[in-house]
């Protein structure tokens, strides 16, 4: 999954807040900062917006480096490093950098204008993962707000909506949608890790 000039990328992982009712117990923990009670919904997708990986359920006011680090990408890569070999997954700054994800170098007064050109170009390839989210809420929209009170049930609904799209996507059954319609990401900035800085300078490189 080579795109604008960066080569190795096995997918690409953001996460997306589906909107349910006031959940009976720990209401304050499922309000994301838009205000709006939501489950989040991690997901990895390919190069035709299949989803690769999903991981849902929890509340919205987690942050989405934790919600990696509760995922089973996380515990994958943790138990097995060289799962993915030589490629790697690329994020937003939201996500820590990782020796398995790439993520942008923060846009501060000190960056070359190398570096600028290698965040653009991820931002271009991340623009994949915004459009399948929205993609997916534009199939099914009853997504754009879950009603049901049973938030297991919600979490099985996204998972098999998530399938679902992906079965569409196998089919050839397109869907022409505005994402901007369905999907707003959240991008927050965090602290980069160390430990991903190599890999990183390797790609940039």
């Amino acid at each position: 999954m080579g795109k604008k000039g960066i080569n190795n990328i096995i997918g690409v992982i953001d996460g997306s807040h589906i909107e349910i009712n006031k959940p009976k117990e720990d209401q304050d923990a499922s309000i994301n900062r838009k205000g709006y009670h939501s489950l989040l919904l991690q997901g990895i997708v390919d190069h035709e917006k299949r989803f690769t990986d999903v991981f849902c359920g929890e509340p919205g006011s987690m942050h989405d480096a934790r919600l990696l680090r509760k995922s089973g990408i996380f515990k994958k890569m943790n138990d097995e490093p060289n799962f993915m070999g030589n490629c790697f997954l690329l994020g937003d700054s939201a996500y820590p950098n990782l020796s398995w994800l790439v993520t942008p170098f923060k846009d501060n007064p000190r960056i070359t204008q190398n570096q600028k050109i290698f965040i653009n170009r991820i931002s271009a390839t991340r623009v994949i993962v915004e459009n399948a989210f929205g993609l997916l809420k534009g199939r099914f929209r009853r997504l754009k707000k879950l009603e049901n009170f049973d938030l297991n049930l919600c979490s099985k609904v996204i998972m098999a909506c998530c399938i679902l799209h992906n079965i569409c996507i196998d089919e050839e059954d397109l869907l022409d949608t505005d994402r901007n319609n369905f999907n707003e990401p959240d991008v927050t900035a965090i602290n980069e890790i160390s430990v991903g800085t190599n890999r990183r300078q390797l790609v940039f490189n």
